[in-house]
């Protein structure tokens, strides 16, 4: 059994509405806008394309690039778990709700 901590990797935002749900075999999906997938059965909410250094990391080859990536990275993955726990709390998944670890 997975524990109800959230595991965590960022994905770049895409989508314009606030989420897709999506269905692959029994289990089910959400895409957030944000660019994150929430898998609410085993509490999981995905992130995927960190950026975390690519500024200083250019900057070693030349490449200049505002070197706050780190920083905005770590805040948009703190904002999506705080609109997640707030959804949650307004009528979201009943299972997922019931449990205030996220």
């Amino acid at each position: 059994m997975l524990s109800p901590i959230v595991r965590a990797i960022y994905c770049a935002p895409t989508m314009t509405s606030k989420q897709k749900d999506i269905a692959l075999g029994r289990q089910r999906f959400a895409a957030r806008a944000s660019g994150a997938l929430w898998w609410a059965a085993e509490r999981l909410l995905a992130f995927a394309d960190l950026h975390l250094e690519k500024g200083t990391s250019y900057a070693a080859y030349g490449s200049l690039l505002p070197p706050y990536d780190t920083r905005d990275t770590l805040m948009r993955m703190a904002a999506e778990i705080e609109r997640l726990r707030a959804q949650e709390g307004n009528g979201g998944d009943s299972h997922a709700a019931s449990n205030t670890s996220l």
